[in-house]
């Protein structure tokens, strides 16, 4: 699906994959066929199989909604220890998924009046302020990771919270830690992924609206949609609140780690939030439909640049947008931190679509494919 740079907690944090689309058409079985040994559901379980197998991770679950029947398909365990089936409806980590949440509530403050989307950004982040005669970032620049800011994963204590570590973290520490480095660019000369972008933006966000981005992404996102369990956790709130999956990390050693309890702060609004597959559909369907954001804002968040040099892929606004196989558009993000991957996000012709792993997928493409011929295959049937 995407192919292009790849942010990481170094050994520990990978927040963000963008991989090729692979196509390969396989038919897909769906949600109330009689017959559920078709080889058309074979073909998704294999898949599915394939990919926890060679993630040596729990399970995986892939859920299509609308536009037709239902798919909805799992494999593996939610928990090796134990056996219990993996679910679909269970608590993840979503990792940058996490930033298409973050883009959507300061476009809601963009709509609002209360955010210039071409103002300097130091403007609602005075620590931002330029060196000299460069030029400061625009907010909208940071939404779309072409301002230039300094990488903050490059420390090795945010490197060392994601996997395990229960050091806490302020926004206002971690961009503190990403500004000591030298920016990689002038504002607006490249597109380059970077987790202090969406750290700003979090940082934005709160002090506009005057609550931390957790209470925000309830007031203006979870309780508008219903969204029961999403979550941005709290500093010091290591726990997934409700029922979930076991996450599995595989350490430099080679030995599987369950690594559910782990401290987020270092992650917050490029990283942190907790969600299901059901709630991430919701979610980017209503983006799609212009339940969160009004047509004029909307079209500014799926204002896109190329990415990374690859032609056809493009980053908008906290949105990633690639053509499937057979045409459809998606406009979705994918995420991983230590023991969760995920990808979410909607199509052109009105679906919904979450794939989670408890796990970390080596070979990207092999997930995004997955994705890609599930899509495609359920719109052919």
């Amino acid at each position: 699906m995407w192919t292009g740079p790849r942010s990481r907690y170094v050994g520990a944090m990978r927040l963000l994959r963008i991989m090729p689309i692979l196509v390969v058409l396989l038919g897909v079985s769906v949600a109330g066929c009689a017959d559920e040994s078709s080889p058309p559901a074979t073909d998704v379980q294999r898949d599915l199989d394939t990919l926890v197998g060679a993630a040596r991770a729990g399970g995986a679950a892939l859920v299509v909604k609308g536009a037709g029947p239902e798919l909805r398909v799992t494999s593996g365990v939610a928990d090796k220890s134990t056996g219990a089936p993996m679910r679909s409806d269970q608590q993840v980590r979503i990792g940058s998924v996490t930033k298409s949440f973050t883009a959507a509530l300061v476009l809601s403050l963009v709509r609002d009046g209360r955010v210039d989307l071409d103002a300097p950004a130091e403007r609602y982040v005075p620590e931002l302020v330029s060196a000299g005669s460069e030029p400061a970032p625009t907010v909208r620049q940071v939404l779309q990771h072409t301002s230039g800011l300094p990488e903050c994963t490059t420390s090795r204590a945010i490197m060392q919270s994601g996997s395990g570590g229960t050091e806490q973290f302020t926004p206002e520490r971690i961009l503190q830690i990403a500004m000591q480095s030298p920016r990689q660019f002038r504002p607006g000369e490249q597109m380059k992924y970077t987790n202090t972008n969406y750290i700003v933006a979090g940082l934005i966000a709160s002090r506009v609206s005057g609550v931390p981005v957790s209470r925000l992404l309830q007031q203006r996102i979870a309780e508008p949609l219903g969204l029961r369990n999403t979550y941005l956790p709290e500093p010091g709130e290591r726990m997934i609140r409700g029922p979930h999956p076991t996450g599995y990390w595989i350490g430099p050693d080679g030995v599987d780690t369950a690594l559910s309890d782990t401290e987020t702060s270092a992650m917050g609004a490029a990283g942190g939030i907790v969600s299901t597959p059901d709630d991430l559909i919701a979610f980017f369907d209503a983006l799609r439909d212009g339940t969160v954001l009004d047509a004029a804002t909307s079209a500014q968040l799926h204002s896109a640049v190329p990415m990374g040099g690859r032609p056809g892929l493009t980053y908008g606004l906290g949105l990633m947008h690639a053509t499937f196989g057979c045409g459809v558009q998606f406009w979705g993000h994918a995420g991983d931190v230590p023991g969760y991957t995920a990808l979410a996000g909607s199509t052109s012709d009105g679906r919904g679509v979450a794939l989670t792993i408890t796990g970390a997928v080596d070979h990207d493409s092999d997930m995004l494919s997955v994705v890609d011929r599930a899509v495609c295959a359920q719109k052919a049937s």
